[in-house]
C-alpha cells in the first residue's frame, strides 16, 4: 500500500475506488490510509466514506505527509527530478 498510494493520490477527481478483493485491502489501517491519501474519495470499497472516518484519518495521520492545501483538497508537492547530464 505504501508504494501504491503515491501512484494514485494525485488523482484529485477520483471519487470512487474499489479495491475489495485486492490483498492491499488487508493491510493495517488500509481504509484510513486511503481516505487520508485521497481526500476526494466519496466511496471506498462500495461503502460511503463518513465524516467521522475522515476526521479519524486526519487525526491518525496528521502531519505525516508534506502537502499543500488547495480548494479543500490536499495536493502533493511536486519536485523536479535531479538534473542529469546529457550524453
Amino acid at each position: 500500500l505504501a508504494s501504491t498510494l503515491p501512484l494514485i493520490e494525485h488523482l484529485v477527481h477520483l471519487d470512487t475506488l474499489d479495491m475489495s478483493g485486492n490483498p492491499l485491502a488487508n493491510e493495517f489501517n488500509y481504509r484510513l490510509r486511503v481516505i487520508h491519501a485521497i481526500p476526494s474519495l466519496q466511496v471506498l470499497d462500495r461503502h460511503q466514506i463518513t465524516e467521522a472516518e475522515r476526521m479519524q484519518a486526519e487525526k491518525l495521520f496528521q502531519g505525516s505527509k508534506a502537502s499543500s492545501i488547495s480548494f479543500m483538497k490536499r495536493k502533493p508537492i511536486w519536485k523536479n527530478p535531479p538534473a542529469q547530464p546529457i550524453a
